[in-house]
């Protein structure tokens, strides 16, 4: 006999079987092509990511923290080329720029969409939010928005409270830096290749990183934020949970989410389909 806890079970597994149907019907098919095109363009031989797929995970900080938000200007202007801080960004820049142009999507939504397949393409990455629907914009944002490295804690903290950003969260944004490397090509960390957070959390702390940025260091001993860093620093999955919907928040900066599709599904399918 079909219990009332089965039946329950089941209408719930219908439901969400249903809502996952609809939410891959209002997303178009072209971001399957480019999903799997990205994938094998974001990983080596052995499965680590690379210096792609860490200019990637980095390029929607670089497009949405300066005023305007999340609008494509980053590609459709000249600022990955004529900006010194840019300059490890000017090869995705051209990527996606031809992505764009072949594909015929969005290219804010382009620079999220390519971020979440990154960060999932790098071992330890978690799965983030994707939406389409951004307004693009080909005019470039104005200079000096983005913190230099060389800020200490206070003004790291001042600068992402402007943004809508907690303490906590600007904790949990550096994490990405796990797969960062310095302009020389000297590396964050001494896995460079993953993301994950134990290990640059802990090296950044006590020093042990092949190179650190000041405002890492700073952040790393400031008592503001020293007890979400170690926390960070022993429990990957601590540093996923916060990570998400911090990275969710600066890929939304400027836009209205209800406005725009989500179409996060689209991650998990090229991945797990």
């Amino acid at each position: 006999m079909f219990g009332k806890a089965n039946l329950v079970a089941f209408l719930l597994a219908t439901g969400a079987a249903a809502s996952s149907v609809e939410k891959r019907q209002a997303c178009p098919d072209v971001w399957r092509e480019i999903a799997r095109e990205l994938r094998f363009f974001f990983a080596d031989e052995e499965g680590y990511c690379t210096d792609d797929a860490r200019a990637a995970i980095r390029l929607p900080f670089q497009d949405c923290f300066p005023d305007g938000g999340c609008d494509g200007s980053i590609i459709l202007s000249e600022e990955c080329y004529n900006r010194r801080d840019n300059a490890q960004l000017v090869g995705i820049c051209a990527s996606l720029s031809q992505y764009y142009k072949r594909f015929g999507v969005g290219a804010a939504d382009l620079i999220n969409f390519a971020a979440a397949i990154a960060t999932k393409v790098c071992p330890g990455g978690p799965y983030i939010p994707f939406y389409i629907g951004r307004p693009d914009n080909a005019f470039e944002a104005t200079r000096g928005q983005i913190p230099p490295p060389t800020l200490n804690s206070t003004d790291m903290i001042e600068i992402f409270a402007e943004r809508g950003f907690s303490p906590d969260e600007l904790v949990a944004l550096v994490g990405a830096h796990s797969v960062g490397k310095t302009l020389r090509s000297v590396p964050l960390d001494s896995t460079p290749e993953m993301l994950d957070s134990r290990i640059f959390y802990s090296q950044t702390q006590y020093g042990d990183a092949p190179e650190t940025l000041p405002s890492d260091r700073s952040l790393a001993l400031d008592p503001v934020t020293i007890d979400t860093w170690v926390l960070f620093s022993r429990d990957q999955e601590a540093w996923e949970r916060a990570y998400i919907p911090a990275i969710e928040k600066m890929i939304l900066q400027g836009n209205d989410p209800a406005l725009l599709t989500d179409c996060s599904i689209l991650i998990r399918d090229a991945f797990e389909l």
